[in-house]
């Protein structure tokens, strides 16, 4: 690896990811902050966010950007997009406080959303885990 590169994942690291997922999709959260998975595992944003993005790639999250008001008072979510070129540098405005804002990246912040066929994946099978606890006891 050369100097400059980001550091590969490691195996442990992706484990403890992946786990925080899944109890994010048995659960009723719909979306999640890379922050909030960097903050739980003490693994480095820079490094759950790639690790997210290859989630991302293999469909079991979906990327968003949410744009915020800029109000320190309203901090509402304006909108949520897939596509950022759709609202980059374009004039939008808060229906909460109605500031007029102007999209520039500082407004905009990733958020990532369980795909319902994942969800629905890891609560059947951790439905079968129980069952099989059950059956076991």
């Amino acid at each position: 690896m050369k100097v400059g590169d980001l550091m590969s994942i490691g195996w442990k690291q992706k484990t403890e990811i992946d786990e925080v997922i899944e109890k994010i999709a048995y659960s009723r959260v719909v979306r999640f902050y890379p922050t909030y998975i960097s903050k739980v595992t003490h693994i480095s944003l820079d490094t759950v966010f790639e690790y997210l993005l290859e989630l991302v790639d293999d469909g079991s999250l979906h990327l968003l950007w949410e744009v915020r008001c800029p109000d320190y008072e309203c901090n509402t979510v304006i909108l949520r997009t897939s596509d950022l070129t759709e609202i980059m540098g374009k004039e939008i405005e808060c229906s909460c406080c109605e500031e007029d804002l102007y999209v520039k990246k500082q407004h905009v912040f990733p958020v990532f959303e369980i795909n319902d066929d994942f969800r629905e994946y890891i609560r059947k099978s951790k439905k079968k885990q129980m069952n099989s606890l059950t059956l076991a006891l």
